[in-house]
């Protein structure tokens, strides 16, 4: 994992277990004030260009490329056709209200048929992420508002606000999850969404009793486990302000890896792929701002989202968003890209559909070029970030080894003429075609990137 070895030596546990009781902490204006102007120093001093860059000669591993199901897989659906080398768990009817049915029960039917069918399909690299609170643990157990059931968003019956109490049902659920996935699951996300108030109504403070809690339980069972932030899903400017504010509440130090919702969509327009660098970039700069540069940013969940919400429906503009989408994701320092979801039902990510009489499914354009990205990047190197021209042309150089060099290039506000380098003989495009060069190197480029290779 890029950066996890590094992360790990900088970040020892030893400075990362609890070093102060739970319960109000109070934060002084002057401490605020600090934070705010070395957030606004951080900002003012270092460039994005210089944040999350990718690492110099760092090979593409398969692992970036990390993949959502729900549970149609474990039906009658076939196994995805594209390639990826990770999978999250979550709307995998494997939550902790999924789960653990009453106190002291659990239900692991589900949760093992994923198991075996991951471990079939050769697929070792498995994030857990907790969410839903069970009905009979919640503190508001009949709170109808919450997306997934009644009292599953908000927070555990024994925590209370300030983050005392005994914790004593999410504690028993991390030690049994984490137990029966003992040497299966290494990665761990703290909790989904949880700035959406549908998915938790609770405080930053009961958050990190949470994190801190399922830190100690999963790595007293399995010392090589990875814990993950809690992952927002706020937006451009949103999801950092949201992780500004729990790492204010002391969240950080119990993460080995920052995670968040990539999304970059709004409500009627068309989502654009490189609003990401932007997201990632202002994340990059609170991380900084609160000592966090260090460790990797896992982007754990992201797509264009769904179509009812944008009107986002071509396919051929779906598939040129994945591409660009993940593309800038790698370049921006993203060293893990969880796609939602490979067969949604709601048109959010939807990659493949099912189709009456043929048992293969439909491989949608976007799961074509998903696939064709894949093969562009991974075991390949980025050793600069993507760069954007003065007339919007974006390039991202790709090397491997043995001189072989290509240029991902695209122009998001349409057709342009350029000039290809004379290093460059042929290109491809984002779903599987070559085609030569002409002489004069004289070429159309636009939304939909190519592949110029030498």
């Amino acid at each position: 994992m890029r950066n996890e070895l590094k992360s790990r030596t900088q970040f020892s546990r030893s400075r990362i277990a609890p070093d102060r009781p739970f319960g109000p902490q109070p934060q002084s204006t002057l401490t605020r004030s600090c934070a705010i102007i070395l957030a606004i120093l951080v900002c003012l001093l270092i460039p994005c260009g210089f944040l999350g860059t990718p690492a110099a000669a760092q090979t593409i591993s398969s692992n970036f490329f990390g993949m959502q199901m729900h549970v149609g897989i474990l039906g009658k659906q076939p196994w995805p056709g594209d390639s990826f080398g990770t999978i999250r768990f979550w709307d995998t009817n494997t939550g902790w209200a999924d789960i653990n049915l009453s106190a002291g029960v659990y239900d692991w039917t589900t949760f093992d048929a994923w198991m075996a069918t991951t471990k079939s399909h050769g697929i070792t690299s498995l994030l857990y992420t907790f969410g839903k609170v069970p009905a009979w643990a919640s503190s508001q157990p009949s709170d109808g508002t919450c997306d997934y059931g009644p009292g599953e968003c908000d927070p555990p019956n024994d925590l209370n606000a300030d983050g005392t109490g005994t914790d004593q049902h999410w504690k028993d659920f991390v030690r049994a999850v984490a137990t029966h996935a003992a040497g299966r699951v290494k990665y761990w996300e703290v909790w989904n969404e949880p700035n959406i108030l549908t998915r938790w109504t609770g405080t930053n403070a009961q958050l990190v009793r949470m994190a801190a809690d399922a830190r100690s339980i999963i790595l007293g069972i399995d010392s090589s486990a990875i814990l993950l932030s809690p992952c927002p899903a706020k937006g451009i400017a949103g999801t950092a302000n949201w992780l500004a504010a729990y790492f204010s509440a002391g969240g950080a130090k119990y993460a080995d890896v920052i995670a968040y919702h990539a999304y970059v969509q709004h409500k009627g327009a068309y989502p654009v792929a490189e609003d990401v660098v932007t997201l990632i970039d202002n994340v990059s700069k609170v991380m900084a701002a609160y000592g966090q540069i260090g460790k990797p940013m896992w982007n754990t969940e992201g797509s264009w989202g769904k179509t009812s919400v944008t009107g986002f429906s071509n396919l051929d503009l779906e598939a040129s968003f994945a591409v660009r989408y993940i593309l800038l994701q790698w370049s921006s320092g993203i060293s893990r890209f969880y796609w939602f979801q490979w067969n949604n039902t709601n048109s959010s990510g939807v990659l493949w559909v099912p189709t009456p009489g043929k048992p293969a499914g439909t491989l949608l354009k976007p799961g074509v070029a998903y696939g064709e990205v894949y093969n562009w990047m991974v075991g390949a190197t980025m050793s600069n970030r993507c760069s954007e021209a003065s007339d919007h042309t974006w390039t991202c150089t790709l090397t491997r080894p043995g001189g072989y060099q290509a240029l991902a290039i695209w122009n998001p506000s349409g057709t342009k003429s350029y000039t290809a380098p004379g290093e460059y003989k042929q290109y491809r495009t984002i779903y599987g075609q070559v085609y030569s060069l002409p002489a004069s190197h004289s070429m159309n480029i636009g939304t939909m990137p190519l592949l110029l290779e030498n």
